[in-house]
């Protein structure tokens, strides 16, 4: 914006008028102003703005108020003013902004291949169920193997989609003979060792927190990914059953070569009640696995 100004001061001693026109002053402002596009970082632009507001304050402030301040005070006010602007922008610390690590990481995951983003994986483990009765048996005597197959695609730098498939059986303890295998636990309650098939079909939204936290690498050795997805376990035993399934995990990742990773996933799910054909009462049942892999990074 241009500021013309003509302002007529009289020197009192030798009496001359003296005309002052603000043109080159307006200069000055227009290429402080073109600054803001030189230079695109929204810290430096804020600070650009900040400096331009003192110099045309202190300039108004000299012209209009100080009717006795001669002519070098005005400049030397001018000069100052620039001189703060420079150093302004001197002391910004460039390398410290997260900005410039955000636009870095987006930027480095964007021109990567397409194919990058796209993952399978598949891990085997062990899991525990905790039903109705369960809690009579033993932890060591519940835990029973499990396997997972996967795909999924990072939407960007930091999110991700996962489709999965788990399952295996799970073992516990039974009162109304549900998925009995006919060994008895106890007789006097009435308990058997129980036993039936399942799987669960789940889809998962993941965060990379390494990733946000110190920026996207491809080739960086560990990356946490916690996750939370939704899905539906069915008992393929017979007569079956099928509950809605929520589940809450963490995924770690450690970098083996270019496309190989190994993992390890640690999930959470929940179950209505009567998954495992017992009516406890209870509003939900879980289970809890932990589970080791590889997973590929497709034609990275």
């Amino acid at each position: 914006m241009y500021i013309r100004t003509v302002v007529q001061r009289e020197i009192e001693k030798n009496r001359i008028t003296l005309t002052i026109n603000f043109q080159n002053i307006d200069k000055c402002f227009y290429s402080l102003d073109s600054l803001n596009t030189i230079h695109s970082d929204a810290i430096v632009k804020r600070r650009s703005n900040f400096c331009l507001l003192v110099y045309k304050l202190i300039v108004i402030k000299n012209l209009l108020f100080n009717h006795k301040t001669t002519l070098m005070k005005k400049l030397s006010s001018i000069v100052f003013a620039t001189l703060f602007a420079v150093v302004g922008f001197a002391k910004e610390p460039v390398n410290d902004t997260p900005w410039k690590t955000q636009f870095i990481a987006k930027k480095a995951f964007q021109e990567s291949s397409e194919l990058n983003h796209w993952f399978v994986g598949a891990s085997v483990g062990g899991q525990i169920y905790f039903g109705d009765h369960d809690k009579q048996l033993s932890v060591g005597k519940r835990i029973t193997p499990q396997f997972e197959v996967y795909g999924g695609k990072w939407i960007n730098e930091k999110f991700a989609i996962r489709l999965g498939l788990n399952g295996l059986h799970y073992k516990g303890l039974t009162q109304t003979k549900m998925y009995t295998t006919g060994e008895v636990f106890h007789s006097g309650q009435s308990l058997e060792y129980q036993k039936f098939n399942f799987i669960n079909v789940h889809a998962d939204f993941m965060f990379n927190w390494t990733n946000d936290a110190l920026g996207y690498d491809p080739n960086r050795l560990y990356n946490l990914i916690p996750y939370v997805g939704i899905g539906f376990g069915a008992v393929l035993s017979d007569p079956g059953s099928l509950k809605f399934s929520p589940n809450l995990g963490v995924l770690q990742t450690f970098r083996l070569t270019d496309k190989l990773d190994f993992t390890l996933d640690i999930r959470g799910n929940l179950y209505g009640d009567e998954f495992d054909g017992e009516v406890g009462g209870r509003n939900f049942e879980g289970a809890v696995s932990t589970s080791v892999g590889v997973k590929y990074t497709l034609n990275r």
